[in-house]
């Protein structure tokens, strides 16, 4: 079994983007060698399908263990070929079926913190780990490598967008604070802990 690591929705949707090759903790979780699995916002479902124009005409939860003896019988996680088909689905494709509201959506995300590795669909290795930085003090680059690259409105005005430094800094902060501050006060960035860098890449994403 490997270890595991939660990612939020951006984090994963700039993993998928390749733009994620770094994430810092404030213990050493993980070694250089390891193989991770990352656990994100996902649910269970069961599928219909036109086969004409393979569009979701119904779908509705299906029970995690319905789901798990599916997938270990047929080895796949998404499938067009049967209807209805049990399936993992992940916040992160947004993919426009996934309706903010709740009641236009469906069905409920569960939370990352409860995926096991068989619902999990990407896998990283770690490279290295580097320690002795204090979370503060982590560079423009480090945080364009944590992922953060939005946009914002520029100085030439609201037609024209680029990216801010200034924006990714505060969208990083924000994001330790929900994903480590949140169970440690101690940890908030406002405190500046100590803070471990691990370098990965992407050992496997399946489809």
């Amino acid at each position: 079994m490997h270890k595991s690591i939660v990612f939020s929705r951006k984090e994963v949707e700039a993993l998928l983007d390749g733009r994620k090759t770094q994430f810092r903790t404030l213990t050493e979780v993980y070694s250089p060698g390891d193989i991770v699995f990352i656990k994100e916002r996902w649910a269970t479902l069961r599928f219909s399908y036109d086969f004409d124009s393979k569009i979701c005409d119904d779908y509705w939860e299906c029970d995690p263990k319905v789901v798990k003896e599916y997938m270990s019988r047929e080895g796949k996680y998404f499938d067009f070929d049967h209807t209805p088909t049990c399936s993992v689905v992940y916040e992160a494709n947004r993919e426009g079926m996934w309706e903010e509201n709740k009641k236009d959506r469906g069905f409920s995300w569960r939370s990352a913190r409860t995926m096991s590795e068989w619902a999990s669909r990407i896998l990283i290795f770690i490279e290295k780990f580097e320690s002795g930085d204090r979370l503060l003090d982590i560079s423009n680059g480090d945080v364009l490598a944590e992922g953060w690259s939005g946009e914002c409105v520029g100085s030439k005005g609201r037609d024209y967008m680029e990216s801010c430094p200034v924006c990714n800094y505060s969208a990083f902060l924000d994001s330790w604070d929900a994903r480590v501050g949140k169970k440690n006060p101690q940890a908030l960035h406002q405190k500046n802990p100590c803070v471990l860098k691990y370098t990965f890449s992407v050992r496997e994403i399946k489809k």
